[in-house]
């Protein structure tokens, strides 16, 4: 959905040439319609990819993953897919490198998510592009998962949500996102930057489903689990080989916020308030 919505960012209005790199045949379909060139390409072949990437002058990616696909490791989707796509953008002489990491990226995190995340921006760094790095939290927009997810809690009679969905959450619209890749990727002499893009409004999780419930003309009553049982059960995943883990536990459940001070005083546009953005998503929802 961010890739989708990426590439009409990008084509609105001017005559940007887009070219998107894909693993599968399901992911070029999904692409069916847009003014975009789409080859499919394999990660694990850093010429072929150095031959897509010839004459391009810079590259957005946004490979990677919380809960990788079967038979793939964390290390694998976010680190290792990021180094090949680095290896062959320097190869084919790519200047700019934008990345979407995640905020609380750290090389010494015990979460493995944010630990990978940061050994794909520490490569990134070393290789000497033009580097601007968006650590980016939830995702509000059409069709984005965690919209979907919470529409879907917002318009039950009964939710149970983990300590209550007291984690604080930072939603940012997906708007904001394409708006400043756009940005990134035509700013003039951009300093070596990792940014925190994360909406201007912190709240609970039980706070933004309220809000949403209520321009749905819902009112669910939220049922608390309590903390110690989901990570109990994360950490029998984590033993077991489930995708239910302490890495997605902590990620989803434990707070790591970002400051996004620095992304307000560069970006050209102000950050979308969370109430504004949530009319927009569920404009005409209502009945």
């Amino acid at each position: 959905m961010l890739g989708k919505a990426l590439i009409r960012r990008l084509t609105e209005g001017r005559q940007t040439q887009v070219c998107a790199l894909v693993r599968g045949t399901a992911q070029a379909a999904a692409l069916d319609g847009l003014p975009v060139s789409v080859l499919q390409v394999d990660y694990g072949d850093t010429g072929s990819l150095a031959d897509a990437l010839k004459g391009v002058a810079a590259v957005v990616h946004l490979a990677g993953a919380l809960q990788p696909r079967s038979g793939e490791r964390l290390q694998d989707a976010n680190t290792e897919t990021t180094r090949a796509v680095v290896t062959a953008a320097k190869a084919a002489g790519v200047a700019r490198f934008v990345y979407l990491s995640a905020p609380g990226a750290e090389l010494f995190a015990s979460n493995e998510y944010l630990r990978t995340k940061a050994l794909a921006e520490s490569t990134i760094r070393r290789a000497g592009f033009e580097t601007l790095v968006f650590r980016v939290p939830m995702v509000l927009g059409a069709g984005t998962p965690s919209a979907q997810t919470l529409v879907k809690l917002a318009g039950k009679r009964v939710v149970p949500l983990v300590r209550g969905g007291r984690v604080r959450v930072q939603p940012v619209a997906l708007a904001d996102v394409t708006g400043a890749i756009r940005w990134a990727l035509g700013a003039e002499d951009p300093p070596v930057h990792v940014l925190d893009l994360v909406g201007p409004d912190t709240l609970t999780y039980v706070d933004l489903l309220h809000r949403a419930a209520t321009r749905l003309g819902r009112r669910p009553v939220v049922v608390g689990v309590p903390g110690w049982l989901a990570e109990g059960t994360a950490a029998l995943g984590d033993r077991l080989g489930w995708a239910w883990n302490r890495t997605l536990f902590d990620t989803l459940f434990n707070e790591h916020l970002g400051d996004a001070t620095e992304t307000r005083r560069l970006l050209p546009f102000p950050l979308t308030p969370v109430d504004e953005l949530l009319d927009g998503l569920l404009a005409g929802s209502h009945g």
